[in-house]
Parts: C-alpha cells; sequence; structure tokens
C-alpha cells in the first residue's frame, strides 16, 4: 500500500511538472520580413503566416495593400534591407489606392502594435486610413494622411476598441457625413498622446472635428496633442461620452471643445486655446488653469508644429498623466513641467527647486 501510494504521489508530481513546464513555454515570438527578395513580399502575406507574439519588420519602400490583421502581431515600417537597421525616418508606405481601409484590426488581433509606416489614399465607409473593431492595439509614429470614409474616421475609426494611439501625425483626411475628419472615438476606451491633427475636413459645413466621441461607453483620455486646423470642431463628443483633456495645443479649428447638446462630460484643463472660429468651448467649463494665447509653433502651414523658444506653451502643462517623452522621442519634462502640445522645447533646462520656508540651523 506504501509503494502504491508513492507511485502515485510521484505520478502526479511527474504530471503537474510536466503542466508546470508546459506553462512555462514562452510564446513564439519571430521576425518576419517584408522586402522584395524577402520570403514574404507583401505585407498581408506575413500577416497570414505570423502567430500572436511575432514582428512583422518591412523594408522601406511603397505597397499597395488593404490590411486586414487579425492576430496580436507587431507591424514595424522603416527598415533598411541591408543591415535590418531601423528608422522611422526611411518611410514606409502602405496606400489603400481607394480600396477600402488601409489597414483593418478586427477580433483576434489583441496586443497587435502598427508603428512606423504612412497609410494613405484608403477610402472606405469608416476609417479611411485604420478601422479598429472590438480589439486592444496600439498605433504609433504613423502618417495617417489623405484617407476618405464616408461615415466618420476619414483617417482612424475605432468601434468597440481599447487603444492607445501615440505620436502620430494625422492630417488632411476628409468625411463626407459624421464628424471625425481626423479620428471617430466610438464606444471605446482610448489613450491618445503626443500626436498632430491637423487638416482635417468635412464635406458638410461644421464636419471634419479633429477627434470625433461618441456613446456612453465611449472614454477619452487626451494628452499633450496638438490639434490644429480641422475644418470642424477640434473635438466634439456626445451621446454619454467622457472626455479628459490636459496639455493640448488647440487651435485655429472652427471651434474648440462641442459638447452637443451638452449631452457629454468634459473634463478640461492646462490645455491652450487660440482662434478658434466661433467659440473655444460650447457646453465645456473652461478649466482653470487653460491659457488663451498664439502657441508660437515654428511653421505650421508648412509642417513644422515645435514650439518657438518664446512659446507660452513651455513649462505651462502638467506633469500629471503626461509620457515621459514627446513625438520627437525628446525627454519630458525638460524643465520641471512639461510642456503643452504634442512637443517638448528641448534645452537643457533641467529643474531647479527652492523649497519653502528655509530653515538654517547653526553648527
Amino acid at each position: 500500500m506504501r509503494r502504491q501510494a508513492l507511485a502515485m504521489g510521484l505520478g502526479v508530481l511527474v504530471v503537474g511538472l510536466m503542466l508546470t513546464l508546459q506553462s512555462a513555454q514562452p510564446v513564439r515570438a519571430v521576425n518576419l520580413d517584408v522586402c522584395p527578395t524577402c520570403n514574404y513580399q507583401t505585407i498581408q502575406s506575413a500577416v497570414d503566416a505570423a502567430e500572436g507574439g511575432d514582428t512583422i519588420r518591412v523594408v522601406q519602400g511603397a505597397y499597395t495593400e488593404n490590411l486586414v490583421v487579425d492576430k496580436g502581431v507587431v507591424l514595424e515600417g522603416g527598415y533598411e534591407p541591408v543591415g535590418w537597421t531601423r528608422d522611422v525616418a526611411l518611410e514606409t508606405i502602405i496606400d489603400g489606392n481607394k480600396e477600402g481601409s488601409v489597414v483593418k484590426l478586427i477580433e483576434g488581433s489583441d496586443g497587435a502594435v502598427l508603428d512606423g509606416f504612412t497609410l494613405r489614399n484608403g477610402e472606405a465607409n469608416s476609417g479611411g486610413g485604420v478601422y479598429v473593431l472590438g480589439t486592444s492595439v496600439a498605433i504609433r509614429q504613423c502618417q495617417v494622411i489623405s484617407n476618405t470614409a464616408r461615415d466618420g474616421g476619414g483617417g482612424i475609426n475605432l468601434l468597440y476598441a481599447t487603444a492607445t494611439i501615440d505620436a502620430n501625425f494625422i492630417f488632411s483626411n476628409s468625411v463626407e457625413a459624421r464628424g471625425g475628419g481626423g479620428m471617430v472615438i466610438d464606444r471605446s476606451l482610448v489613450t491618445a498622446t503626443n500626436n498632430v491633427i491637423a487638416f482635417n475636413k468635412g464635406e458638410l459645413p461644421y464636419r471634419g472635428d479633429g477627434i470625433y466621441v461618441w456613446g456612453n461607453t465611449a472614454r477619452a483620455q487626451i494628452v499633450n496633442n496638438t490639434i490644429l486646423s480641422n475644418s470642424g470642431e477640434a473635438i466634439e463628443a456626445m451621446a454619454g461620452a467622457e472626455v479628459w483633456l490636459r496639455n493640448n495645443i488647440i487651435t485655429g479649428n472652427q471651434g474648440g471643445l462641442f459638447n452637443f447638446l451638452e449631452e457629454a462630460t468634459f473634463f478640461s484643463d492646462y490645455n491652450l486655446f487660440w482662434n478658434n472660429g466661433w467659440m473655444d468651448y460650447s457646453g465645456v467649463t473652461p478649466g482653470p488653469r487653460d491659457i488663451s494665447a498664439d502657441p508660437l509653433l515654428v511653421d505650421p502651414e508648412n509642417g513644422d508644429y515645435h514650439l518657438q523658444v518664446s512659446s507660452p506653451c513651455i513649462d505651462a502643462g502638467t506633469n500629471d498623466g503626461a509620457l515621459s517623452t514627446d513625438f520627437d522621442g525628446d525627454p519630458r519634462p525638460d524643465g520641471c513641467w512639461v510642456d503643452i502640445g504634442a512637443d517638448e522645447l528641448a534645452l537643457g533646462r533641467g529643474c531647479d527647486r527652492i523649497y519653502l520656508p528655509l530653515v538654517l540651523v547653526q553648527r
């Protein structure tokens, strides 16, 4: 009996160890390379062959595709084909050829990352550049440009999604019907940081919002963005949506913040407003530390959204909720407090603080 019990115990132990070892096996994570002479010559073929956790590395160049991503892969543009070093300045274009969304991130793609691409010439009902449906993703360091949607989200449309949108340029997109020439957040949880959202437009008057937030489950954290020169409001929200704004430059839009029928909830503080058409705030209470002043960007008409050294945005933000870098990857804060907007002016200011009262002790 004792031997039988011992054998049974050892059997249970072995099975337990096998299960532990199996559960400890690492998730597959391999690189799949895309280039004209690689095994994968289209990005979609690499996506189809990949498994969750893999990284798809794409050599600079232009690819005419309409991607559908249904697994948690990392897609990275900006590679050179010899040493496979990466620089997002090496432009990697995905051209949708007006045949649908440039990229669709759909159910099954939880954990997917889209990083370092130019996404252009998409045309779709929703999300001309990127359409995200029912998944949790990150979109970083992309240029989302010259895309069109018929019903919202010329640049990006997020529906039932959870997303981080960081350090992107979302500009010159258009929408035919609902607002959201730049981005639509539809019943989604989204954090948008360090983006430039500019020159988006709508075919109808007062459409073409920079960001349009809709639905009673929509929650948007909008921090350190530069939102300018959109043909609608910088941000419009309705139908129970909740919008938190800190450290944003909002300038030159048709309007500033618009709470449609006052159905949404806005929390605004440490933002800069300037020259926003008919009104900076509609149905929104101004934040106690919001400011009204020319942000003094270097040359926004020609694509330079950095701050001049005399900008009132410098050291005018709050560190609460700010990331540790700006849209160039420069560290935040450069001084004691972060700058307002997507740019942190890199002057090496440091932070010298004197705490009062001073106490002198004689020894």
